[in-house]
């Protein structure tokens, strides 16, 4: 299956460095979809990810996670074994870190997309086991 050709664009919010790419506007759902890469990958490992969530609709962003990609400080490799080694004292400062950071990003990107920040949006964290999808009337942040 070929995945359509899309030209994602970098910003970077509030220091943190993003990709994005938008949908067509006569398929554009008016929603947000962020995908974060798994623990090691970059925003750039959910290039695909990020071009069928735009076919579907979505506007699609996701950025490095604390302490990898462009944010690290260290190979995949060393961030890796040292995570496995003491998953507790260096896997949830990450963790934790990048939710705070997808707070930053989300709010950014509602503030900057045609996006109804009523509606449903949704968000993939492969790297921490977790996924979450709001819909509408569901419990949802602020954005007024």
């Amino acid at each position: 299956m070929n995945e359509p050709d899309v030209d994602l664009v970098g910003e970077t919010v509030d220091g943190i460095p993003t990709i994005f790419v938008c949908p067509l506007p006569t398929n554009d759902r008016h929603q947000l979809a962020a995908f974060l890469p798994y623990l090691g990958g970059t925003k750039e490992t959910v290039r695909t990810q990020l071009s069928r969530l735009s076919a579907r609709g979505f506007t699609a962003i996701s950025f490095d996670p604390w302490r990898t990609g462009q944010r690290g400080n260290s190979d995949d490799r060393a961030l890796m074994g040292r995570v496995f080694s003491h998953f507790r004292r260096h896997m949830w400062p990450i963790l934790g870190q990048s939710t705070l950071d997808a707070l930053h990003v989300l709010d950014w990107a509602t503030e900057h997309f045609n996006v109804d920040p009523h509606t449903s949006w949704q968000a993939a964290f492969p790297w921490a086991a977790t996924s979450a999808l709001r819909s509408p009337g569901s419990t949802t942040r602020s954005h007024e």
